[in-house]
C-alpha cells in the first residue's frame, strides 16, 4: 500500500497536471490567433474605409474659360476640371466622358497633387489624337457647362496601391459638379 501512495498517485497528479498545462496552453493559443485574426481584419476594414473615404473626393465637370493671346484675341477652351479633395495624391487618373453625345476617353493623369487641376482637350494637327494640358492658373475663372450632352461618366485612378472606379451621382450637384461615391 504505502507503495502505491509513494509512487502511483504523484505520477497521476503528474499527468493530470501536463494535460490540464496543455488544455490550458491550447485555449490561450486559439485565443490568442482569434486575436490576431481580428485584428487583422480591423485592419483591412479601416485601410478600406480610408481609400474608399479618400477616393470620394475626387470630382470632375466640363468647364470652359476665356483665354487671352497677347495680341489681344481671346478664345475660349473647353476642358475637364478635375478636383482632388484629399490630402494625398492619386495616380493614375482616367476620365470616360461624354463629348456632344460621343463617348470618349481622355488621356491619363499620371498624378493628381490636391487641390484644382483643369485638364485642357487639343486637338492634334491630324484631328485624332488628344494632348493633355495641366492647368493650374485660374482654375478658379471657369464656367461649367451644363449640358446632357457633356458628361463625366466614371474616373478610375489608383489610391493607396488600389484601382478604384467611381459614377457620378444620378442627379448633379447643383454646381454641374459630378459628386463621385462607392
Amino acid at each position: 500500500m504505502g507503495d502505491v501512495w509513494g509512487t502511483a498517485v504523484p505520477n497521476w497528479i503528474t499527468a493530470i497536471t501536463a494535460v490540464a498545462a496543455l488544455v490550458l496552453a491550447t485555449i490561450g493559443a486559439l485565443a490568442a490567433w482569434r486575436s490576431l485574426q481580428q485584428q487583422i481584419a480591423d485592419s483591412q476594414a479601416a485601410r478600406e474605409r480610408e481609400i474608399a473615404s479618400q477616393a470620394r473626393t475626387v470630382t470632375a465637370q466640363w468647364v470652359t474659360r476665356q483665354r487671352a493671346g497677347e495680341d489681344g484675341r481671346t478664345w475660349t477652351e473647353w476642358g475637364l476640371r478635375v478636383i482632388n479633395h484629399g490630402t494625398t495624391t492619386v495616380f493614375d487618373v482616367r476620365a470616360d466622358v461624354e463629348v456632344d453625345g460621343r463617348a470618349e476617353d481622355l488621356p491619363a493623369l499620371h498624378t493628381l497633387h490636391p487641390g484644382d487641376l483643369f485638364v485642357q482637350r487639343v486637338k492634334h494637327a491630324d484631328g485624332i489624337a488628344y494632348a493633355v494640358k495641366r492647368m493650374k492658373d485660374d482654375v478658379t475663372r471657369v464656367q461649367p457647362i451644363q449640358s446632357p450632352s457633356w458628361r463625366v461618366h466614371r474616373i478610375t485612378f489608383e489610391a493607396e496601391g488600389d484601382t478604384l472606379t467611381w459614377a457620378p451621382r444620378e442627379k448633379p450637384a447643383r454646381n454641374g459638379a459630378a459628386g463621385f461615391s462607392g
